[in-house]
């Protein structure tokens, strides 16, 4: 709550108001960060069906283990 009424102070607003502001600031960066990576997936996508980038089993499995080593055999 004190870090919330400092915030508050800080941006000259009442805290309804400083929740408001900073939440809509977090969805605006979430919403920038989605968009990035859906770009980026359809980049790699686009280079894929293009035949820029080649994919072998083994590079896909490798990784899945690495990120998920209980659920990869």
């Amino acid at each position: 709550m004190a870090q919330l009424s400092e915030y508050a102070h800080r941006c000259g607003k009442d805290t309804a108001s400083a929740i408001d502001l900073a939440l809509a600031e977090y969805l605006a960066w979430a919403r920038s960060e989605f968009h990035e990576a859906v770009e980026g997936i359809q980049e790699g996508y686009d280079d894929l069906k293009a035949g820029r980038i080649e994919v072998r089993r083994g590079d896909v499995r490798g990784t899945a283990r690495e990120a998920w080593p209980s659920t990869v055999a």
